[in-house]
């Protein structure tokens, strides 16, 4: 297995993704959270999905107990950015006002395909620490980093890259890069029951 990208949240290493190998058509991507408590095994759909939605999904094991399905899909925000029409409407989100632009958000499903009403994800790039500590404080969350890792990330932010906006970018064709560049930092916000419950960093690895 390979490392690819490593999650933090509340200043610690949440949870680290590796890629098979060999990759098949079934899982090309597995995470564990360090705590050992959910793991995630993530996996494209055999056809092409209907926009919005990006065509791969996540099965969470959580405590060896339950399972519930993440699907993933563009928003509006990026789509217009990019000159096209459509995507995810968030307008009835708290959407953080110092947040650039929110690229995909993601919803999640119980094992009888019925979706958790009130837990989500919103995924959107950072620009640096400034911009970090503005998101948190907005949410009333800790910071994802210690001040070492801030410090890092304002020096060295092509070092934090992230494949998932490669992924999000090749999904349609995006031709965003005039205004993102490949330093494209993604975070993320989960909310439980409609309330922001972790601010996550992701950081993709060098290969």
């Amino acid at each position: 297995m390979i490392l690819d990208e490593v999650t933090y949240i509340n200043g610690a290493k949440y949870k680290e993704s590796f890629i098979p190998q060999i990759i098949t058509k079934n899982s090309n991507l597995t995470s564990t959270t360090f705590d050992g408590k959910v793991t995630t095994d993530y996996f494209q759909y055999e056809s092409e999905q209907p926009f919005p939605s990006l065509n791969w999904f996540a099965v969470k094991n959580i405590d060896n107990k339950e399972k519930q399905v993440k699907k993933y899909y563009l928003t509006k925000d990026i789509v217009q950015h990019c000159g096209q029409e459509g995507g995810y409407d968030l307008s009835d989100i708290d959407v953080c006002p110092d947040i650039d632009v929110c690229v995909a958000f993601s919803d999640y499903y119980d094992e009888s395909g019925n979706v958790i009403e009130g837990k989500y994800d919103i995924f959107f790039n950072v620009i640096n620490s400034v911009n970090i500590t503005k998101i948190a404080n907005y949410y009333d969350l800790p910071v994802p980093l210690t001040p070492s890792l801030m410090e890092n990330l304002d020096i060295n932010p092509e070092y934090w890259n992230n494949g998932g906006w490669t992924i999000i970018k090749n999904t349609f064709g995006f031709d965003a890069e005039s205004w993102l560049n490949d330093s494209f930092i993604m975070a993320g916000i989960r909310f439980l029951d409609d309330k922001p419950e972790a601010f996550k960093i992701y950081k993709q690895q060098p290969r």
